[in-house]
């Protein structure tokens, strides 16, 4: 403990197998210094992949887990998709006049509207994560 005040650190890096969203709320309370908390899948990425440090046992760790459907409601709807939504939906309403079954085109345009709009006004939150993490 003595060591590590004379250090004065600035980042402490916490791995866990999964982190709750209690823990990135009391990770932002600290301002003396920044803490990062990466899971299984992100200390693998982050800190063990790239200072090629590969400990023994590492064959039976499985990086990949189930894609669960609350976790593709969040890739799908967040804000960074709303402007490809609105311009699939645009594409789509102006392909209509061309094509004779128009009608298949509208329907589709109009969820893509109503997707860009419900993702650019109610996004789902999603946590960042640091790319620099040392």
């Amino acid at each position: 403990m003595r060591k590590t005040k004379k250090s004065n650190p600035t980042k402490l890096i916490i791995c866990g197998y999964k982190i709750s969203k209690d823990a990135y709320e009391l990770a932002k309370n600290f301002k003396e210094f920044k803490m990062v908390l990466l899971d299984s899948n992100l200390c693998f990425l982050k800190l063990i992949k790239p200072n090629n440090y590969y400990p023994e046992n590492l064959k039976d760790f499985n990086t990949f887990e189930k894609t669960k459907f609350k976790d593709l409601l969040k890739a799908a709807i967040s804000k960074k998709r709303a402007k490809g939504y609105l311009l699939a939906s645009i594409v789509l309403l102006f392909s209509s006049f061309v094509v004779s079954l128009n009608i298949y085109y509208v329907i589709i345009s109009s969820l893509l509207l109503t997707l860009s709009l419900i993702s650019f006004f109610f996004p789902l939150k999603t946590f960042n994560y640091d790319d620099n993490i040392l």
